[in-house]
């Protein structure tokens, strides 16, 4: 019973909608006024201090150094998975890229409707700017 009342409380308090979450994110990517800002901490659409953890040193360099523990083990698991299907089918493979290489495909597709039609699609991606960066200001004055 409890359980059916905190619940719809807390979620009305706390939880935000993924529309409402993504505010600051967009504000931060298109405020002409960000443009060189960096190294900041944003919340709802304004800089803010980092809590005392995040700003804690030795945390920060303890959090950098298992990061780069973890991405060289999957550099390594992934040149490991390679070389062992590359041994199965004797061919070479390039697995660990993959995503990146269908990333460039989408890149260059992208290049390529814009080259079709670049003063529509500029205009129309300023235009959408724009508004999203008017939506962003009315919600958060």
């Amino acid at each position: 019973m409890l359980f059916k009342v905190v619940v719809p409380i807390a979620e009305a308090t706390i939880y935000i909608g993924t529309k409402q979450g993504a505010q600051t994110s967009i504000y931060c990517a298109i405020a002409p006024e960000l443009e060189n800002v960096t190294g900041k901490y944003f919340n709802k659409c304004a800089e803010e201090t980092p809590s005392k953890a995040a700003r804690n040193e030795e945390d920060a360099k303890r959090l950098w150094e298992i990061t780069e523990e973890l991405v060289k083990n999957a550099k390594q698991q992934c040149k490991d998975d390679t070389s062992e299907e590359a041994k199965k089918t004797d061919e070479p493979t390039d697995d660990c890229h993959q995503t990146s290489t269908v990333g460039e495909n989408k890149v260059k597709d992208n290049e390529k409707k814009s080259e079709e039609e670049p003063t529509t699609k500029a205009a129309s991606a300023k235009e959408d700017e724009q508004k999203e960066a008017e939506n962003v200001e009315q919600q958060f004055t």
